[in-house]
């Protein structure tokens, strides 16, 4: 026993000589860690395609490469897993929504590590639609929507669904028109509804990958309202009101009387003193000292040009001259 434990010793002692040498003969000068290829700092691939993340690297010595994942480490032996690794690489037959995130290469040595980080975005179809209501009336309703998640594509179409809530399994869903909702909308109106009935409501989005994943809402619409039950109602508030909001509206009413005769008061006082008093009017003054004669001439004081000493009274066009008044 005492034989073989020291073939043992002699052993490890061995190896011990034989790695201490090989480190010795290192010169740590030629040490180097480096990339051979420039890492993108994002990649986006769709979803179900395959892609492949190297960690194309050299140094001396040869280092050693392990993957993290969102600071994970992943699993060595993972040749059969998802993702694979193959040497300085990993490999992804069949990207799925959850590969996404950072992705970082660390390479080590005896004399250095170095981290190359890559971030992978994953682009799918788009998510559920959020904030998803339906506000109905007796025959329309309002589907209002928000938009979350696009996918990493932009949105094609919205597709709106409904049908009566009791409906067979094999009735097939009402489509409004038009089918395909246009990706800049953000409400939709549903025409020609069944008064008093509860529906449900299905609406999705779609992007360039195919449609995502829909949305159910289950809304009721309102029953016709007889001219007696509005009179019902209308009673059963009257009785309801109490002895404050009916003070509170007789104070408003009055309020409104007062205001409306003050403004009444103030117009006709402006107008009474604004208004032009019978005194203020011009009076005309017959002048018998105007009067005049249309047939009378007088004589001018020079002749005209034809020798006419007689001014007219009428011109050619039988205009009556009158004296000017001085």
């Amino acid at each position: 026993m005492a034989l073989l434990d020291y073939f043992h010793f002699r052993s490890f002692s061995c190896l011990l000589f034989i790695y201490f040498s090989i480190l010795k003969n290192i010169d740590e000068s030629n040490a180097y860690i480096s990339a051979l290829s420039p890492f993108a700092s994002v990649i986006k691939a769709d979803v179900g395609t395959r892609i492949v993340l190297p960690c194309n690297v050299s140094g001396k010595p040869r280092p050693r490469i392990s993957w993290l994942k969102n600071g994970r480490l992943l699993p060595v032996n993972s040749t059969k897993g998802h993702p694979q690794m193959d040497h300085k690489a990993l490999l992804f037959y069949n990207l799925l929504p959850s590969d996404t995130g950072n992705y970082t290469c660390i390479v080590s040595n005896l004399y250095d590590l170095k981290e190359f980080t890559t971030e992978l975005y994953v682009k799918t179809p788009p998510g559920k639609l959020i904030n998803v209501t339906v506000h109905p009336s007796t025959v329309v309703a309002t589907v209002r929507w928000h938009v979350d998640n696009d996918g990493g594509y932009p949105i094609t179409n919205f597709t709106l669904l409904y049908r009566p809530t009791k409906a067979n399994a094999s009735e097939s869903w009402h489509m409004p028109q038009p089918v395909h909702v246009s990706p800049a909308l953000r409400q939709f109106f549903i025409l020609q509804l069944k008064p008093g009935t509860d529906y449900i409501f299905k609406i999705w989005a779609t992007n360039k990958l195919g449609p995502g994943e829909a949305v159910t809402v289950r809304a009721s619409t309102c029953k016709p309202v007889d001219p007696p039950e509005v009179f019902g109602k209308m009673l059963a508030d009257a009785e309801n009101f109490g002895s404050t909001a009916w003070l509170l509206a007789v104070c408003m009413l009055a309020a409104t009387v007062l205001t409306l005769s003050l403004i009444s008061f103030a117009l006709l006082f402006k107008g009474e003193r604004n208004g032009t008093s019978e005194e203020s009017m011009p009076r005309i003054i017959t002048n018998p000292g105007f009067e005049i004669d249309l047939e009378q001439y007088f004589l001018l004081e020079h002749a005209d040009f034809n020798d006419n000493i007689e001014k007219p009274v009428r011109l050619n066009n039988n205009t009556v001259i009158l004296p000017s008044r001085v």
